[in-house]
């Protein structure tokens, strides 16, 4: 969903929302278990909500005309996104073979040890943030999760992109010469 608003005397604001889910098909994991791993959920941000505005400094009728020319055509503007994290992949381990193979995910067990989009809560550099206790070893000789598989709530912090700008509108007027003959 998007929305344009063009307000008089050179503002103009809009902003979007997006909620998405895309998933794709993926190749089966178990050919006698038909319902295993027939989707995958696809990278992309689930919700993404965005502003901007604009504003044109219109030319002043009340200044001389050599004024005018220095105050008219500057702007400022702003944009803001703020969406959700993006998804992450499962931590894949090592087995006794050096072959790389999928954990799975335990139930009922929280992904995270704090609250991720609260960076003032812990400190990266220090303290442990994924639970380790959330993913266990993929049993030997049996079906797991395929490898990629993307769950929707395991997914890194939210990282909002706010910008302000400023800057001039030059207008160049092409000066046409008449053809000589």
């Amino acid at each position: 969903m998007k929305a344009t608003k063009r307000f008089s005397h050179g503002l103009q604001a809009g902003g979007a929302f997006t909620w998405a889910k895309a998933f794709t098909r993926a190749t089966r994991q178990d050919f006698f278990n038909p319902a295993s791993s027939v989707w995958d959920l696809q990278n992309i941000p689930p919700l993404a909500l965005t502003f901007n505005f604009t504003y044109t400094v219109p030319r002043p009728s009340f200044t001389p005309k050599y004024a005018s020319v220095i105050l008219k055509d500057w702007q400022i503007g702003g944009y803001a996104l703020y969406q959700s994290g993006v998804f992450l992949t499962p931590p894949t381990s090592l087995t006794a073979n050096f072959l790389s193979s999928e954990v799975e995910r335990v139930p009922a067990q929280p992904l995270y040890l704090v609250d991720i989009n609260n960076i003032h809560s812990y400190s990266p550099g220090l303290q442990q943030v994924l639970n380790p206790n959330a993913w266990a070893q993929c049993p030997t000789n049996t079906t797991c999760t395929a490898t990629g598989t993307l769950y929707s709530d395991f997914r890194a912090p939210r990282v909002p992109s706010e910008n302000a700008n400023i800057g001039r509108n030059f207008r160049i007027k092409e000066i046409g010469r008449a053809s000589c003959r």
